[in-house]
């Protein structure tokens, strides 16, 4: 979440970032900010991770001089009123996927959190009830996420990209 006062300065060190990450070779990176709907000043960042051992090695950011160093930290530290980080593994087998590679100009973004115990239920009820019912009203894309590290074990999220509000 952004500090209210804090736009100038994130924009400043995800610049920073951006530049770090292309030198890192991460594949892409990319930026989700609440509209309409939501936490206002909400942004989540997306990376991919190619495994587990990438964790092992100096992040993108440790390529930076000490002084870049000091300025991001300062940027992010007056920007930034909080952050979450987690690790989440995209679920095909709940998922629809068009292929497309197009970018959506906005998407829904649904966390669900499922009582424990009620996972296997809640899975199937999406398999069976909610994609046939997705596919039948036309949905090209309906993508969901369970939460791997840095969340509630049964945390899903759902993404469903579209073009237009009408």
């Amino acid at each position: 979440k952004i500090r209210v006062n804090g736009t100038y300065d994130f924009r400043e060190g995800i610049k920073m970032a951006n530049d770090g990450y292309k030198k890192s070779g991460v594949p892409w990176r990319q930026a989700w900010q609440m509209s309409l709907f939501g936490e206002t000043f909400t942004v989540a960042m997306v990376t991919p991770v190619k495994n587990f051992a990438q964790f092992d090695t100096p992040g993108p950011m440790a390529g930076l001089s000490a002084a870049d160093s000091v300025k991001y930290q300062t940027l992010m530290r007056n920007a930034i009123e909080s952050s979450r980080h987690s690790l989440v593994r995209y679920a095909p087998e709940l998922s629809i996927n068009s292929g497309t590679m197009q970018e959506p100009k906005y998407a829904r973004v649904m966390t669900i959190r499922v009582k424990p115990g009620r996972v296997a239920e809640f899975e199937d009820a999406i398999k069976t009830l909610l994609l046939p019912a997705i596919r039948q009203a036309g949905i090209k894309d309906y993508w969901v996420d369970r939460m791997v590290l840095g969340g509630v074990t049964g945390e899903y999220t759902t993404l469903t990209p579209f073009t237009k509000w009408s």
